[in-house]
């Protein structure tokens, strides 16, 4: 709600920050939920997940463990994008 009472739907500019997953950590056998989304190159995220001015990616693995990839299912990527993912994702991004 905002100060007036009024029911908003709106996250706090930049609360990615405060969202910051641990690593999994499957080594304990325990089994684990882990939330995602399909993209992350998404114009309505700037300012409320992630800073304008940083890799949209990089910002997005810090704050969940996975992601969809559902490109590839149009195409297959381009030996670039795909080193581009690797290089701005987190190297425990688990990527589907």
């Amino acid at each position: 709600m905002d100060a007036g009472g009024t029911a908003t739907t709106e996250c706090p500019p930049n609360r990615g920050a405060e969202w910051k997953h641990e690593s999994p950590d499957f080594s304990r056998g325990e089994n684990q939920i882990l939330l995602g989304t399909c993209g992350w190159s998404y114009v309505e995220w700037e300012g409320v997940l992630y800073p304008q001015e940083q890799s949209k990616l990089k910002q997005y693995s810090f704050i969940f463990p996975t992601t969809e990839i559902d490109s590839i299912f149009y195409r297959l990527p381009e030996q670039g994008m795909v080193t581009g993912w690797a290089a701005d994702a987190r190297n425990d991004t688990i990527d589907t």
